[in-house]
């Protein structure tokens, strides 16, 4: 990628040990090789290859270890088993760089992490229990998200939050784009938080989605615009104010 342009990090998991894969120049060193070796089709698929539906791909390392390579590579599949919002990297990567340096060395304009949230709401009209794969991303939504500022309670509801970075006083702010927070007596609401994931959408699908991020997004911006500019500190006079527009001012 362009070295100019801001730094793309993919998801992924070791198949081997279960921790989280990101596929990055740091993650690729240890191969003997450049990120630039690896197509972006490559490392998408990799990120995206579903345990059961797509077959993990061998990260082989260069030069003589290709040959009898596996020992000495890797496996990797998709990241949503350890990292299913992609937020988890982020804030690791936050609390690295600000180990000796504070966040505003960093992000001197200051910090926000934007998540979309494409979590589906689930049908339960039949009270089935949950798979153990859905159990399992649930938890893993509700914690990161908690880690980020919101709580279990509100997490399809309250769009922006704060939360602190390293062990200092920084604070890194958090906007939440979620399909689930579409109410659910919107009809339109409730078909595009009810989109099923089967790796192919028609265009009525598409469309709906298109017209979700655009009602998310506004949605935000006039939250924001409501309270006023977003300086970092929670207002707690905001309490009076419907839960979407309790943000930062």
């Amino acid at each position: 990628m362009n070295p100019d342009r801001p730094k793309l990090l993919l998801n992924a998991t070791n198949a081997l040990t279960g921790e989280p894969f990101v596929i990055s120049d740091e993650a690729v060193a240890g191969l003997n090789r450049s990120l630039s070796s690896f197509p972006v089709s490559r490392t998408v698929y990799i990120s995206a290859s579903y345990p059961g539906l797509f077959t993990p791909l061998m990260l082989m390392p260069a030069g003589d270890g290709e040959a009898d390579g596996a020992s000495r590579g890797g496996t990797a599949y998709d990241g949503g088993a350890g990292d299913n919002l992609g937020i988890a990297t982020l804030l690791r990567l936050l609390e690295r760089d600000t180990t000796h340096e504070p966040l505003e060395a960093h992000f001197p304009d200051g910090c926000l992490v934007i998540a979309v949230d494409a979590t589906p709401r689930s049908r339960r009209d039949n009270e089935q229990p949950l798979s153990a794969a859905a159990a399992l991303l649930a938890n893993n939504r509700r914690h990161i998200l908690d880690r980020a500022g919101i709580p279990p309670a509100d997490q399809d509801r309250v769009v922006f939050s704060e939360f602190l970075v390293g062990h200092g006083p920084s604070r890194c702010r958090f906007w939440h784009i979620a399909l689930r927070q579409l109410p659910d007596d919107d009809p339109f609401g409730a078909q595009a938080a009810r989109t099923p994931t089967n790796l192919g959408l028609d265009q009525e699908d598409r469309d709906r989605l298109r017209m979700a991020a655009a009602r998310l997004v506004e949605r935000g911006r006039h939250a924001a615009r409501t309270v006023g500019q977003a300086t970092g500190q929670i207002d707690p006079s905001n309490q009076a104010l419907p839960i979407e527009q309790r943000v930062l001012r």
